[in-house]
């Protein structure tokens, strides 16, 4: 399985929305939560409930080691595309 949604994070300037990347582990039954523009910020969980709430608070925390002009230089989620 592989899911997209967003996250969000309240910086100074605002609400900003953040894609996580969620992929299934057919093994352990785990999902693992990944935000590919923010270094370190991946978590997992037994439901997407409990995922959001864990990635949320992990983009918070990775945001609150960055500087300002860290944050603003992140890269801004355009959109995806399946390919087959």
């Amino acid at each position: 399985m592989y899911y997209t949604f967003s996250c969000y994070a309240v910086i100074q300037e605002g609400i900003v929305n953040y894609t996580a990347y969620i992929e299934e582990d057919t093994e352990s039954g785990m999902l693992i939560g990944t935000v590919p523009v923010i270094q370190g910020a991946h978590t997992c969980a037994l439901s997407i409930n409990e995922l959001h709430i864990k990635l949320s608070e992990v983009i918070s925390l990775c945001l609150e080691e960055m500087r300002d002009e860290e944050i603003r230089g992140l890269p801004v989620f355009k959109g995806n595309q399946s390919l087959h």
